[in-house]
Order: structure tokens, then C-alpha cells, then sequence
């Protein structure tokens, strides 16, 4: 749905993988992307991993997001219509930079640690990513201490 942010609440079917920290029950994800059937999907596995997901379609609505509060992690696809992604990984490094930023991409996007750091990026996951691996990273990212990578 394109225009307007989305907000999907948390519904854990997981217990288990809500146990391993009482913090991700808690922990609110920013997710850029504009294709229909991979924001869904995440967004499921998100919400399943007991993570409150706010979606966006574009890079202007993930700017505008990221300018409006601070996301425990953000999830961002490259390959959006109105401009690469890497504007919402330098918008939200901008706002806070504290914010993990993950780049989900199809395209197998291989960059130093150095030219990632400058795009505002942590980590990048190849699509399709399995949950257990989006989890993993997300959880991580979101419950490190500032400074570590």
C-alpha cells in the first residue's frame, strides 16, 4: 500500500524465541520495501518473532520514518521506486546514528566494512532470507552494546 507508513503489531506464536531476551517483545522495526509479497511475508515473520513492524514502501516514507522517531532496528530494501535504499540506511545513521541498519537485497550487493559504514550500514542479508537468520540478526543488532558491530 503505497503512500502511507504502516504499523503491525506484534503476535507471537513463538514462545521460545520470545524467551531469549525480555527486550525483543519490545523492540519496534522499521521495514522498507516495495514489493508486496516480500514485505508481507517479513513482516508475518516478524511479528511471529513477537516484533512490532512499521512499513514503509518507499525510500521517501522510510526517510520520513526514520526522521519521526527512532527504530530499534531498520530493514531496508535497495532496490526501491523512488530511490536506492541507501538514502534511508544514511537517513537513519543521520537521526541516531546508534540505529542498526540491515540491507535486505536480492541482488547480492558485496561492500567493504568501510564503504557499508558510509551507507549507514551494519549488516546485509541476501534474499531469501530463512526467519531463523532474520531473527538472529535482528535481535542481535538490536541488543548490542553501542559500539560493537
Amino acid at each position: 500500500m503505497s503512500g502511507r507508513l504502516q504499523q503491525r503489531p506484534a503476535s507471537p506464536r513463538f514462545p521460545t524465541l520470545r524467551a531469549r531476551g525480555a527486550k525483543q517483545a519490545q523492540l519496534h522495526v522499521l521495514y522498507v520495501e516495495d514489493d508486496d509479497e516480500n514485505r508481507e511475508v517479513t513482516v508475518a515473520i516478524l511479528g511471529e518473532l513477537g516484533l512490532v513492524t512499521t512499513t514503509a514502501t518507499t525510500a521517501e516514507e522510510g526517510i520520513r520514518a526514520v526522521e519521526e522517531r527512532v527504530f530499534d532496528v531498520v530493514l531496508v530494501d535497495l532496490n526501491l521506486p523512488d530511490r536506492e535504499g541507501w538514502h534511508v540506511s544514511m537517513a537513519a545513521k543521520h537521526r541516531n546514528p546508534a540505529t542498526p541498519v540491515v540491507v535486505l537485497s536480492g541482488w547480492g550487493v558485496n561492500l567493504s566494512r568501510e564503504e557499508a559504514a558510509r551507507r549507514g550500514v551494519d549488516r546485509i542479508l541476501s534474499k531469501p532470507v530463512s526467519p531463523a537468520e532474520l531473527f538472529s540478526c535482528v535481535l542481535s543488532l538490536a541488543t548490542r552494546e553501542e559500539g560493537q558491530t
